[in-house]
């Protein structure tokens, strides 16, 4: 790579073909555009992050990347590259997946406000604070409210419940659930999951029995999984024990 430029390839089908860091002989940084481009942008310079070898200058709307590498170490940038690839294919995935299911709230809460508000009933049931989870338009489910869990978790029981079936290639990944614990679990995308009037469609979760996981206290039985950080950090979320009241706010109103 950094003998010249490396073959143009294009990525229509961006996580079915190999990406390949082109080099470039701009020496200034633009700004990123907007859209598509910039989603891919983001994804593309947090992947650079730490590599000092490498340097992002443009990603183009199908998904290419062009840079410059700034070392003359070429099995150091060979190695540099197979990582930052292996990363932005799946980086990129993920920003575009939740580009395509933006959250919105669809009723109005309790509270006045300018920007969508929705506000549920929480329980308390050892020590654990339950909520009111519609998965798929199905009657409600009483997932933990955990925002350290990095996903939302459904048990292998309410999968089964809704239907759902997990196949033996689903994708997996590691994932950070209650007490901290890091488990792999296979992945499945719902139609929609709710909280009241919040409601993210097309939302990517997690099959696991959170039973093996939490290790602190209690586990509620009646719990059916767990709401994690990747649904309630799209809100701005307040949670009132006092009230045992759950408000989801959105700063602003996602683009139509």
């Amino acid at each position: 790579m950094a003998g010249g430029s490396a073959p143009r390839r294009r990525a229509h089908a961006l996580l079915a073909v190999p990406l390949t860091v082109l080099v470039a002989s701009c020496s200034t940084v633009p700004t990123p555009p907007p859209g598509r481009s910039a989603l891919l942008w983001k994804a593309a310079t947090e992947c650079s992050a730490g590599i000092s070898s490498l340097r992002i200058d443009r990603v183009d709307e199908d998904g290419s990347v062009h840079g410059v590498t700034l070392s003359r170490d070429q099995r150091q940038v060979a190695l540099d590259s197979d990582r930052f690839n292996t990363c932005y294919r799946q980086r990129a995935g993920e920003t575009l997946a939740l580009a395509a299911s933006p959250a919105r709230i669809t009723d109005v809460g309790l509270l006045p406000s300018r920007n969508p508000v929705t506000s549920v009933t929480v329980q308390v049931v050892d020590n654990a604070v339950l909520v009111p989870v519609v998965v798929n338009g199905s009657r409600p489910a009483w997932f933990i409210f955990d925002t350290g869990a990095s996903i939302t978790v459904l048990t292998p029981s309410l999968a089964r419940q809704l239907g759902l079936d997990v196949p033996r290639d689903a994708q997996r990944t590691t994932a950070q659930v209650a007490g901290g614990q890091q488990v792999q679990v296979p992945l499945l995308r719902v139609a929609s999951i709710a909280v009241g009037g919040a409601r993210v469609d097309n939302h990517e979760v997690a099959i696991y029995d959170i039973r093996r996981s939490i290790n602190t206290g209690a586990t509620p039985t009646s719990a059916d999984g767990l709401l994690g950080f990747d649904f309630l950090g799209r809100f701005t979320t307040t949670l009132n024990p006092r009230t045992r009241t759950l408000t989801l706010q959105l700063e602003e109103l996602p683009a139509r």
